[in-house]
């Protein structure tokens, strides 16, 4: 009797999560079928996920991480690319169990932004390694193939708070502004 009550509030939490925006930002696919988005970004195959949070991740290396957006610069790789990899397969692959479940549950329970946040505190984990294999001119092969040893949500939380009080009012507009690029007019 536990186990199926259990199951219908599971039913019940992801039928309610796949009407909200967030869940857009989690299963980016769920979003090329949906008639509220412009034809041109559907037929494109590119998510509202690569219009926003890759674009926002982006701008927060810059501020943030200069040396980690100048390491993918200087590599010709784009942080974008990197990023849209992880997001789209939900990091499986990447990262451990547990920690996909903490990134789902900070973006369910956060929003967006921390999707962002969260992609820029992985990068920062990321540093030293990302910073050696642009010099050795393999980041593209290490980055992408390559799983995530030792990223722990916890250990990161203090500086994507720091960064939310730093650059949240600018994510959550350009999240905000590029949502409603994304959307055709009804």
């Amino acid at each position: 009797k536990q186990w199926y009550q259990r199951r219908v509030r599971a039913r019940q939490f992801l039928t309610t999560l796949s009407t909200t925006l967030t869940s857009g930002y989690i299963w980016s696919t769920r979003l090329l079928n949906n008639s509220n988005i412009k034809q041109e970004i559907a037929s494109s195959g590119l998510t509202v996920v690569h219009y926003n949070a890759c674009h926002c991740v982006e701008r927060v290396l810059q501020k943030a991480l200069p040396k980690v957006a100048c390491a993918f610069r200087i590599s010709g790789m784009s942080p974008s690319h990197l990023v849209k990899r992880w997001m789209s397969s939900c990091f499986l692959n990447i990262l451990p169990w547990n920690e996909i479940a903490n990134y789902v549950l900070i973006v369910v329970s956060e929003g967006p932004v921390y999707q962002v946040l969260y992609c820029v505190a992985l990068l920062k984990h990321l540093e030293t390694r990302l910073l050696h294999h642009s010099t050795q001119h393999s980041l593209l092969y290490d980055t992408l193939e390559e799983p995530v040893e030792g990223f722990v949500l916890v250990n990161y939380l203090d500086y994507m708070l720091t960064l939310d009080r730093e650059l949240g009012v600018m994510l959550r507009k350009d999240l905000a502004d590029i949502n409603m690029s994304c959307v055709g007019d009804k």
